[in-house]
C-alpha cells in the first residue's frame, strides 16, 4: 500500500514552475482515478444487470425474493450511473480570480487561508485535500484527486499571495 506522502509533494510543488497563459483553467479528475472509478461502477451496474436478465429473461418466473433482488439490483444500477456522471462532470474552474466547483463560487483575493493535508474523505478512503476558509470563516475542501493540482495551487497562491501551506 503506497503511503500519502506530503513532503515529496511540497518539493515538487515548490520546484513548479507555473507561467499563466489564460484567463480560465478547468480542472477535471485525475485520468488514473477517473479510469479506476469508472471500471468500479461499470461492475456495479453490468452485474445487476446480468442478474435481471437471468430473473426474467432466463427463467421468466417471478417470487417474492426475485422481485426484492430485482429492486436492489435497480438501485445499484441507478446509483452506477448516478456516480459515473459525477465522476465525468466533475471540474473546478478557476476564472477572474474566482474558483468555481458545482454551484459555489469563492472568490481567490478573500482567501484567509489554504491549507493542504491529508484527510479522512467521505468514501472512508485518505486522500489529498485543499482546504479553504474565506473571511466569512466558512470552509471549502477540494480533493487533489485532478489534473494539474500544481497549476491549480499555484493560481490560488498567484492571487493570495502566502496562502497555501502545505502540512506535512
Amino acid at each position: 500500500m503506497k503511503l500519502i506522502n506530503n513532503i515529496q509533494f511540497e518539493e515538487n510543488y515548490n520546484n513548479y514552475q507555473f507561467n499563466r497563459k489564460k484567463i480560465k483553467y478547468t480542472f477535471k479528475n485525475d485520468l488514473k482515478y477517473t479510469f479506476f472509478s469508472i471500471s468500479l461502477f461499470s461492475m456495479l451496474i453490468i452485474f445487476p444487470l446480468i442478474r435481471l436478465y437471468e430473473m426474467f429473461i432466463k427463467s421468466k418466473s417471478i417470487s417474492k425474493s426475485n422481485v426484492a433482488l430485482s429492486i436492489f439490483a435497480i438501485v445499484l444500477i441507478i446509483y452506477g450511473c448516478y456516480s459515473i456522471f459525477n465522476l465525468i462532470s466533475y471540474k473546478i474552474i478557476i476564472e477572474n480570480d474566482k474558483i468555481i466547483h458545482k454551484k459555489t463560487i469563492l472568490n481567490i483575493l478573500e482567501i484567509e487561508e489554504a491549507v493542504v493535508k491529508i484527510m479522512a474523505i467521505p468514501s472512508g478512503k485518505v486522500d489529498r485535500c485543499l482546504v479553504v476558509i474565506d473571511k466569512n470563516k466558512k470552509q471549502y475542501i477540494y480533493r487533489l484527486n485532478i489534473t494539474n493540482k500544481f497549476d491549480f495551487l499555484k493560481l490560488i497562491d498567484e492571487s493570495s499571495p502566502n496562502k497555501v501551506k502545505i502540512l506535512k
